[in-house]
């Protein structure tokens, strides 16, 4: 919702890449999960790419051991779900889109027939 990222500004949701702490001025929020990873570097990109999309999120992990292999929880603010679900979709692509973009070949599928 555009009311919560207004009002809290964009001091308020930045942070580091790594940085799990939820942002002082969002302590009150309702966090959901959105996305759990097997590792860091994965929930990382995920919630850089909600972040530059304008959507808060927050890393929690398992173990504070360092390790590529850990379970990492990416949140996002529940009021905030719909969209960080919408815009974790929006970059999928097809197998026909990822053959063409290789071989630069259309899908050997056939036209439908019309009558």
């Amino acid at each position: 919702m555009p009311s919560l990222i207004a009002a809290l500004g964009p001091a308020a949701v930045s942070g580091t890449l790594g940085d799990s702490r939820v942002p002082t001025a969002m302590t009150n929020v309702a966090w959901k999960v959105l996305e759990t990873f097997s590792d860091e570097i994965s929930a990382l990109t995920l919630k850089q790419r909600l972040e530059i999309e304008g959507v808060p999120a927050v890393v929690r992990s398992d173990t504070a051991l360092l390790g590529v292999a850990r379970r990492c929880t990416v949140l996002v603010p529940s009021e905030l779900h719909h969209r960080a679900q919408w815009l974790q979709g929006a970059g999928t692509v097809s197998d026909e889109e990822l053959l063409f973009l290789a071989t630069g070949e259309l899908s050997k599928v056939s036209p439908a027939k019309t009558e």
